[in-house]
């Protein structure tokens, strides 16, 4: 299978703010602000996690993944997609099935959506100019 990036959501895209986590029993707040919100304004999807024992870094990782599952995120990034793969792909049935192969993924501070093609679609995509990601 080859990969084609479709769309790359850098960190100026999304904002991500820091939390205090509280203990175990609610009552006191920690010095540092561990958690992370990530917030995507485009789609309107919120992704938190407080892990308590987790530092801020892994909490941005989890918030990102969680982000990632989040069905405003999901239903964006899907819209976005298709109005990339109908400006390459005319069939409407290609399209629906080039959707289904989209798949998330995190590369440093980006969210990245590629394509992962299936072998009947490799020799139609190598003649198609996809759009700089």
């Amino acid at each position: 299978m080859t990969t084609k990036t479709l769309l790359v959501i850098k960190k100026d895209d999304y904002t991500v703010e820091r939390l205090y986590v509280y203990d175990k029993y609610n009552q006191y707040k920690k010095r540092r602000a561990e958690g992370a919100r990530i917030r995507h304004p485009r789609s309107g999807a919120t992704a938190v996690s407080q892990v308590a024992g987790a530092m801020f870094f892994a909490n941005k990782i989890m918030a990102m993944e969680a982000l990632i599952k989040n069905p405003k995120f999901q239903k964006w990034a899907k819209k976005q997609c298709s109005y990339i793969i109908s400006s390459t792909v005319h069939n409407k049935k290609d399209v629906d099935d080039l959707l289904r192969c989209v798949h998330c993924g995190i590369e440093g501070n980006s969210i990245v959506l590629s394509l992962e093609l299936k072998e009947k679609y490799i020799e139609k995509a190598s003649n198609v100019v996809w759009p700089a990601a």
